[in-house]
């Protein structure tokens, strides 16, 4: 069984990284599940020449939404939208845009982000 880091404590670690530009992509990468050609702008050289990657991260796009709760109760996230690697095209349109899109909603407010990961959890280990 694979044992997943409590919230606080990966927040923690990720904190703790030294270069910005590294906690940020960590980061990116913990809250979006992502593969890092999903997030990623640029490939280097060797990965043109041998077609090894390419750099899916030109195709992501954020905006802040209203994500419903209950009938009455709705709460911001930051809607992301992203490319998937590593998926087969199968529609006309994702063979066009050479990619899947993937949208990943993330709560603004801390306290959600817990209470749905608890919410997940419970479902996932249930019977």
């Amino acid at each position: 069984m694979v044992k997943v880091a409590e919230f606080r404590k990966m927040r923690e670690v990720i904190e703790h990284i030294p270069k910005k530009r590294d906690r940020v992509l960590i980061k990116t990468l913990y809250l979006t599940a992502a593969r890092v050609s999903e997030i990623v702008t640029k490939v280097g050289a060797y990965d043109l020449e041998h077609k090894a990657t390419k750099a899916y991260g030109r195709h992501l796009t954020f905006k802040i939404e209203h994500f419903q709760v209950t009938r009455r109760r709705t709460e911001p996230v930051l809607l992301i939208t992203e490319a998937t690697a590593k998926r087969r095209l199968k529609t006309k349109e994702q063979k066009e845009q050479g990619f899947i899109p993937k949208a990943i909603a993330l709560p603004r407010a801390r306290q959600m982000e817990h209470n749905q990961f608890s919410i997940w959890m419970e479902n996932k280990n249930s019977p």
